[in-house]
């Protein structure tokens, strides 16, 4: 599986993995790659290396104490984020309808005591069906708990309680600019792409990676809004930078179309 990744993610697993044994650090009994490796979206330059690693158990401080080490020193410029939750297989066993508070590492910090908000359903899916392993049994193996219904839940919350705050807060930077103004794609593309990646979830069932939503996209939705996708997606690969500020009005609009068609009730 190794072979698979990219240099720059199998050295920085590597160097991990090294950094675990130098800190004396309790090494994970499974070690998994989620997120944009495991749905072969990776972008160089720009994805965090997502990962859940499986604990016997983490609780003792000085446990907590060493992993902090590991992830500081991990952290360095050029080297991707290794953001990942530290989880007890038993914790797979059941889809939770919230992210847990569990050990997790974010920007090279290892927070302790905090609500993990990539401990959610979506993780569980995406460990079951797409879960690159490292180290320990395959996916198949650890007895994952999967239920639809609480993904379902999950995702309809997170349009509710995030994505039309994001679209707010973005109508109004659109709103402060000139229609020459430049703004930040990226941004824009993880809006659009962001949304239309939970529909095509809620519509299909299927764990896709930002780049796959966009193309589902292109055929899902009508095709007036087929060049606000199209710049997205070229966006995600990095191909632009900025957007006039009336291009990200359009990408708003929609975003406001596809939240409302996704969270829809099931029929």
């Amino acid at each position: 599986m190794r072979q698979r990744l990219p240099d720059t993610v199998a050295r920085t697993v590597d160097r991990y993995l090294v950094l675990l044994d130098r800190h004396s650090a309790p090494r994970p009994r499974g070690l998994y790659l989620v997120g944009s490796l495991a749905l072969g979206d990776y972008q160089e330059g720009r994805s965090d290396i997502d990962f859940v690693a499986l604990m016997q158990s983490l609780s003792a401080p000085e446990e907590l104490d060493r992993l902090e080490r590991v992830h500081a020193e991990l952290a360095a410029p050029g080297v991707p984020p290794f953001d990942g939750c530290y989880l007890d297989a038993a914790q797979l066993r059941e889809t939770q309808a919230c992210p847990l508070a569990v050990p997790f590492s974010l920007d090279g910090r290892l927070r302790r005591a905090e609500v993990c908000f990539d401990a959610n359903p979506v993780t569980w899916f995406c460990l079951a069906r797409h879960g690159l392993p490292l180290l320990g049994p395959a996916p198949a193996e650890l007895a994952i708990g999967l239920d639809e219904a609480v993904l379902r839940q999950f995702l309809q919350g997170n349009l509710e309680s995030y994505w039309r705050g994001w679209i707010a807060h973005g109508v109004a930077a659109v709103a402060s600019k000139g229609a020459d103004d430049r703004m930040a794609a990226g941004t824009v593309a993880w809006g659009v792409l962001g949304i239309a990646r939970i529909d095509c979830t809620l519509r299909t069932g299927r764990i896709v990676s930002k780049s796959a939503a966009g193309h589902w996209g292109l055929g899902a939705y009508p095709a007036g809004w087929r060049d606000v996708l199209q710049t997205a997606l070229a966006a995600r690969q990095g191909w632009i930078d900025q957007l006039p500020a009336a291009a990200a009005g359009r990408a708003l609009d929609f975003m406001r179309t596809a939240l409302d068609l996704a969270a829809q009730p099931e029929p």
